[in-house]
């Protein structure tokens, strides 16, 4: 699972535990680092919610909790 835009990872560190492969991706390096200190467990990285750096067809879901409200309609 892909959290697209994290934040400061809560709902990525609540995921991890249950056994989700869970990663956090986010624009603001001072809540990837939160994440990174907080929560050591899932992976994060710094990248952009629109411009994914993942292998097409590699991640099975994508969480998007209030991430999508800030792009343009196509």
């Amino acid at each position: 699972m892909l959290d697209r835009s994290c934040g400061p990872g809560d709902w990525t560190a609540l995921l991890h535990p249950w056994g989700a492969q869970v990663a956090g991706v986010g624009m603001a390096r001072e809540f990837i680092a939160r994440l990174q200190t907080s929560h050591p467990g899932p992976e994060s990285e710094l990248g952009s919610m629109t411009e994914l750096d993942v292998p097409e067809q590699s991640v099975a879901s994508i969480r998007s909790w209030y991430a999508t409200i800030h792009l343009p309609p196509p």
